[in-house]
């Protein structure tokens, strides 16, 4: 990879901290001081890995980059504040041995490690990925039980409504994985991302749209269709996951064409995979499949402007 690529993956990486600040911010407010101490082990087991890896057995050694850090902190937002604390460093862990440093390291991989290390916690611990709390209490640093409460995509899993209102919804006060329940914050991030240039603003424009018609014309909520759109597109990881993973420079195709066909894909895939999954959430599973779909996704494109332009050149002879 070039250096300009590698300096627009870095940028991307720095930005993706930076936006993490305020949804811990608002994690910090309606959780307490633990989810600080969530991320920092998170984290620091990320920057461990990173100078293990490239002191002894990276070529490139001593350049330290932001991915591993970033990756930490993604994983760190898409689980619970009840999380105990071994468990977002088995995923971070997995993210990087598994996802990121066997395919060449930080500007080579071909799935997004994050996105890698939540679909391994998700199949090895749901019960503790999905143990959510009520928000607005202050969880205690050393506890490992905390009282249950239902996520708003597990209310719709379960064929139910929320038992919270839509604006709780928007301000966070919902129970949820950290850096996902909070509309308005994640909404600000977009437009900050969308001004940086840090994401492919159609790309994630057309996720969002496929997964709420989707939504629209497949309603699982008794509230009807409208109301299951705004459920489905507040709950979960579907704004998260459209702003944090879908538009990771590395993995995100080059043609314009592949990218939209690609958000098109993802956007159905993730809420079939909440229908129809074994757990409530499974946008992580959906994205995986699609970044394994891409080679197949640019040679259908490939071969569909061929016969375009064979159809153009036949026309130009008659």
């Amino acid at each position: 990879m070039n250096r300009g690529l590698r300096k627009q993956c870095d940028r991307y990486r720095y930005d993706v901290m930076l936006c993490c600040i305020p949804l811990m911010i608002v994690g910090f407010y309606f959780y307490g001081i633990r989810v600080l101490y969530l991320a920092l082990i998170n984290c620091a087991v990320a920057a461990l890995l990173d100078l293990i890896v490239l002191q002894f057995f990276m070529k490139h050694r001593g350049r330290w980059e932001p991915s591993g850090l970033a990756t930490a902190l993604i994983i760190t937002m898409m689980l619970p504040p009840t999380a105990p604390y071994w468990l977002g460093p088995m995923g971070v862990a997995f993210a990087l041995l598994v996802a990121k440093y066997p395919f060449g390291g930080a500007y080579s991989y071909a799935f997004t490690p994050a996105a890698a290390g939540m679909a391994f916690l998700t199949l090895s611990f749901p019960s503790q990925v999905f143990a959510y709390t009520t928000p607005l209490q202050q969880l205690a640093v050393g506890a490992d039980s905390f009282p249950p409460a239902t996520s708003a995509a597990g209310a719709l899993k379960l064929g139910g409504i929320p038992s919270f209102g839509i604006f709780d919804m928007f301000i966070g006060n919902n129970p949820g994985a950290l850096g996902t329940t909070c509309v308005v914050v994640l909404l600000t991030v977009f437009l900050y991302l969308a001004v940086r240039r840090c994401v492919d603003v159609p790309t994630v424009c057309i996720f969002f749209a496929s997964a709420a018609l989707f939504a629209l014309l497949f309603p699982r909520s008794a509230a009807g269709p409208f109301l299951s759109v705004v459920y489905e597109m507040s709950s979960g990881y579907i704004l998260f996951g459209g702003l944090f993973l879908l538009c990771d420079p590395v993995v995100l195709p080059k043609a314009r064409s592949v990218r939209y066909l690609y958000a098109l894909l993802l956007g159905p895939a993730a809420m079939l995979f909440r229908y129809n999954g074994a757990f409530e959430e499974g946008f992580c599973f959906a994205l995986l499949i699609c970044q394994a779909l891409l080679p197949c996704l640019e040679a259908l494109v490939r071969h569909v402007r061929r016969q375009l332009a064979n159809r153009r050149e036949v026309a130009a002879h008659e």
